[in-house]
C-alpha cells in the first residue's frame, strides 16, 4: 500500500504484487517437493481461507470488484472485507516466505537475504498501517468528544452506524467521558439483543424484537422525553431517520438536540415540515475546537476512506457558520444532512 495508498492500481504496486504472487507459487512448489505432509496442511488452510470463505458465507462480488465483466444489475457486497480472507493470506505468506528462502538458497546468497525478502511486505505496508500517524490516529476520539461534550445532561444520542458508535463507546467506557449520555445506534435496532439491552439497562423502548426499526427509534425517543431526558441526533444520521424522531432541531455542533420550543410553535400552526435552527455560540465553540485540533492537517489517502469522510464531517460546524458557496451547500447536503 505504500506503493499506492488507495484502491486505484499503480504500476509499482502491480509489479510488487505479481512478484509476491510468483514468490508464493515458487515457495509452494518447493514446499510440496520438500515436505508433502506439511504442504497439504498449508494448502488446506489456503483453500479454506479463500474459496472456502466465499462458499461458506455465500459472498457476492466485492463492492469494487468485477464491474467491467459483471452485469450492472448484479448484487455486490456493501463493502470489500479483505479481513475475511486473513487465513488465506497467512497461508500464501508462508509460501512466499519459503519461496524467498528457497530462492536465496538456489543462488547461494546468505540466509539473512531470505529474511529480507520475506520482510518486504511489512516494509511496503508500514507507512499505511502505522496507527500513530496524525490526524488519523485521533479522528475517532475527536469525533466522539465533539459529539458528546456539548450535549445536555442525560441526553439520548441517536447515531447512524458503527463508525459513529465505536468511538463513542471508547470515550465513554475507556475514557470515562460523559457516561450519562445513552448512545442509540439506529441500524442496531434491527437486532433483538440490542433492543432488549436498551430496554433492560435504560428503560428505553419496548424490548419487542418484532417492532420495525423506525418505529422502535420513535418509541425510544418518546420514552426518553417522558422521563425528562433530552433527545439528540448526530449530524451523520440520515434526514429520513432524523425526522422520525422530531421535526424540530437545534444544531449545537456535531449534533442537534430536539427543540421542544420550536416543536410547540409548529404544533400551534400545524406545520409538519422539519425546522432546524442553529445555536451559533455553541457551534462556533465546536468549530474553533475542531480547527485547533486539526491545525491544517488532513488524513492521507487510504484504501478505507473512513478517516477522510469523518474529517470532512468534522468541518460541518465551520460550514454552518459561513455563507455557504454552492460546493459548501453540497457538503451540507451530503455530509451534514441539514438541507
Amino acid at each position: 500500500l505504500a506503493l499506492g495508498p488507495t484502491v486505484i492500481p499503480t504500476v509499482a504496486r502491480v509489479v510488487a504484487t505479481l512478484a509476491f504472487a510468483a514468490l508464493g507459487v515458487f515457495g509452494s512448489v518447493w514446499h510440496r517437493r520438500t515436505d508433502r505432509r506439511s504442504w497439504r496442511a498449508v494448502a488446506l488452510l489456503f483453500v479454506c481461507g479463500s474459496l472456502g470463505v466465499i462458499v461458506y458465507l455465500n459472498l457476492k462480488a466485492g463492492r469494487s470488484f468485477g464491474w467491467p465483466f459483471i452485469p450492472e444489475d448484479a448484487r455486490h457486497e456493501a463493502r470489500d472485507r479483505d479481513y475475511f480472507f486473513v487465513l488465506g493470506f497467512w497461508a500464501w505468506g508462508i509460501w512466499a516466505g519459503l519461496g524467498g528462502f528457497a530462492l536465496v538458497r538456489r543462488f547461494g546468497l546468505p540466509a539473512p537475504a531470505g529474511l529480507a525478502i520475506a520482510a518486504i511486505p511489512i516494509v511496503l505496508n508500514w507507512s499505511v498501517v502505522n496507527r500513530r500517524a496524525e490526524p488519523e490516529a485521533s479522528v475517532p476520539r475527536e469525533l466522539a468528544s465533539t459529539l458528546v461534550d456539548p450535549l445536555p445532561p442525560r441526553a439520548v444520542l441517536f447515531v447512524a452506524g458503527d463508525n459513529d458508535t465505536y468511538p463513542l463507546w471508547y470515550v465513554q467506557q475507556v475514557g470515562a467521558r460523559r457516561r450519562d449520555v445513552t448512545v442509540v445506534t439506529i441500524p442496531l435496532l434491527a437486532a433483538s439483543w440490542y433492543v432488549d439491552e436498551l430496554a433492560r439497562r435504560w428503560g428505553l423502548g419496548t424490548g419487542d424484537r418484532f417492532e420495525p426499526v423506525g418505529r422502535e427509534a420513535e418509541r425510544i425517543a418518546d420514552d426518553a422525553r417522558a422521563s425528562g431526558r433530552p433527545v439528540a441526533v448526530a449530524l451523520t444520521v440520515d434526514p429520513a431517520d432524523r425526522v422520525r424522531l422530531s421535526k424540530s432541531w437545534k444544531v449545537i455542533g456535531m449534533a442537534a438536540v430536539d427543540d421542544r420550543a420550536i416543536d410547540v410553535a409548529n404544533s400551534l400552526r400545524r406545520d409538519t415540515s422539519e425546522v432546524i435552527s442553529v445555536d451559533t455560540p455553541a457551534v462556533r465553540s465546536v468549530a474553533a475546537r475542531v480547527e485547533s485540533w486539526r491545525r491544517g492537517r488532513w488524513p492521507r489517502p487510504q484504501p478505507d476512506p473512513v478517516s477522510d469522510y469523518f474529517a470532512h464531517v468534522l468541518t460541518c460546524p465551520k460550514l454552518l457558520l459561513s455563507a455557504p458557496s454552492p460546493a459548501q451547500r453540497a457538503s451540507l447536503d451530503s455530509l451534514c444532512n441539514l438541507r
